[in-house]
């Protein structure tokens, strides 16, 4: 049985619009999906910092499939650094990268989730959108030149076989 559907006027932010239209992502189908789950998920009274952690790693276990599919690393955190008298020393940008794991490409370590100050769901959802429309093109261009490369090998290939062909004839 099909329900019947109602029209939605919604506001998004423009660029995020223009991003999700270069994936080719139907911003009907995700907000339709989105409310029934919304609809659908229960508030709870208390909620403690170990459901938080359980949550950040749905959502993440959520984007790899679509990471993967593009190679594409989203940036959803930052590893604070203190001194011993926890004085500000620094932070690194925490990527999950496609494989699943948390990399900080500048220290090359993996750290744990528990010492990640992790970004807010929309900010994390924002850097996963742009990242995928990065990854979209970076991946248009290497197609793009690899059939350049193709091409030119094919050609050298060609002349190559033709003048062996024509010293064979010529002998």
């Amino acid at each position: 049985m099909v329900s019947e559907k109602q029209k939605l006027t919604l506001s998004v932010e423009k660029e995020l619009v223009e991003k999700a239209k270069k994936l080719g992502v139907n911003i009907s189908e995700i907000t339709e999906t989105v409310l029934r789950h919304i609809s659908e998920t229960e508030t709870k009274e208390v909620v403690t910092k170990g459901e938080i952690k359980v949550a950040y790693k749905k959502l993440f276990d959520a984007m790899l499939p679509a990471m993967e599919k593009f190679g594409a690393n989203v940036v959803v955190g930052d590893l604070v650094e203190f001194d011993e008298e926890e004085n500000y020393i620094g932070s690194s940008s925490v990527e999950l990268v496609w494989g699943g794991d948390l990399w900080i490409a500048e220290l090359e370590q993996t750290p744990k989730i528990e010492d990640v100050s992790l970004k807010s769901p929309k900010e994390i959802l924002s850097n996963f959108i742009g990242s995928l429309v990065k990854a979209s093109e970076r991946n248009k261009e290497e197609l793009k030149e690899l059939e350049i490369f193709r091409k030119i090998v094919e050609a050298l290939t060609e002349t190559t076989v033709l003048e062996s062909t024509e010293k064979k004839l010529a002998a």
